[in-house]
């Protein structure tokens, strides 16, 4: 009898400590990369080419060609969120073994995503979520991989002031992710946008500094445009997002413009002084 009580509760004590230890191992990766993101965190300096690149749309559309917007989503319409050491604690134990196991698996992308700030590699929540079905432990993975939410204002903004622009949504974001966020958000991002290219397992996990990425989203543009001069409006973080679209939608006869995004308020500044939306 004492020896299976002790094999139990050794059993259990073991149970314990290995989830303490998890956590805690998972706690420590998180505040380094905290720390170390505060550090290597992107500098995003406005120029004159953002002014002239609204003036130049305009003008393009004030001649009868149709105008689209190309719109990022990370740091764009949607926002992040901080915390990522609080969402860490809501994790149980096989959450958190299924999310290590991703870094396991990916770590070294997952490290660089999160260290200089990009969204992590859509694999890893391909991975972590796989045979997951419960809900709830979806989204606390998810909360952790992706930590961000619905821009209010952003949304508002292009949805009322820029309703007679198409938009079309490009971004380094899972399936999993996007379908998490759009179900937080009762619908919205599928309702602001007609088409989007975003990474998935199909497409092999594209991003934007991928010339495939842009070459599928011109053929989706082609596909719900149907007009033989069309221009874009590009709404990124990065600049080097804007010059590979710029570069491979060229090919397919599309104009692309870039707007380097700082905050919606600014935005909205600009947008109204070049009387882009109204």
């Amino acid at each position: 009898m004492f020896k299976i009580e002790y094999t139990i509760n050794g059993g259990y004590a073991m149970n314990f400590w290995r989830l303490f230890i998890m956590k805690n191992v998972l706690f420590f990766m998180l505040f380094v990369l905290f720390c170390t993101q505060q550090t290597f965190s992107r500098q995003i300096v406005k120029t004159n080419s953002n002014q002239q690149a609204l003036i130049e749309f305009k003008k393009a559309t004030s001649t009868g060609k149709q105008g689209i917007i190309i719109s990022d989503l990370h740091e764009v319409v949607l926002k992040r969120l901080p915390g990522d050491l609080k969402r860490a604690q809501t994790l149980t134990g096989s959450e958190l073994g299924r999310f290590l196991s991703g870094l396991a698996v990916f770590g070294p992308k997952y490290l660089s995503h999160k260290i200089f700030g990009y969204p992590v590699h859509p694999a890893i929540e391909e991975h972590a979520l796989k045979h997951i079905s419960q809900t709830s432990s979806k989204e606390h993975i998810l909360q952790l991989i992706s930590p961000f939410e619905l821009d209010e204002d952003m949304y508002t903004f292009y949805q009322n002031s820029c309703k007679n622009y198409p938009k079309f949504a490009c971004s380094n974001i899972g399936e999993e992710s996007y379908n998490w966020m759009n179900t937080k958000s009762t619908g919205k991002l599928d309702n602001l946008f007609i088409e989007k290219q975003i990474s998935t397992q199909t497409n092999g996990y594209l991003q934007k500094d991928r010339t495939e990425a842009f070459e599928q989203l011109a053929t989706k543009i082609r596909t719900k445009i149907h007009h033989p001069r069309i221009v874009a409006l590009m709404i990124d973080d990065q600049a080097k997002n804007i010059a590979k679209c710029q570069e491979v939608l060229g090919k397919h006869g599309i104009t692309v413009f870039g707007y380097v995004f700082k905050n919606v308020q600014e935005l909205k500044k600009d947008f109204e002084q070049y009387d882009i939306c109204s």
